[in-house]
């Protein structure tokens, strides 16, 4: 791989996310107070390894995945779904 990813990215713009973060089962304390949080996420890449961490005043969600490989993600209600990670070049 390529390009990598690893440092801290802060979110710079949104618009519209209160209908995204209900699809993904966000708490509607979250939904409500996203327009005024500006999530800090932290990616750690070591090859096709990924750590990501996305922090927000009420809790940091991390999830690691090989890219390809199914892993087992949690949502930031705490749910667990199954995905593989797959890196998309624009």
């Amino acid at each position: 791989m390529a390009v990598d990813f690893s440092g801290q990215w802060e979110m710079f713009e949104q618009s519209d996310p209160e209908e995204f973060l209900r699809a993904v089962s966000a708490p509607d304390m979250m939904v409500k107070m996203i327009r005024e949080v500006k999530p800090m996420t932290a990616i750690t890449q070591s090859g096709d390894n990924f750590v990501i961490s996305v922090k927000t005043p009420l809790r940091t969600n991390t999830n690691s995945f090989t890219v390809g490989m199914e892993t087992e993600f949690c949502a930031m209600n705490g749910t667990k779904c199954k995905a593989s990670g797959t890196v998309v070049y624009l």
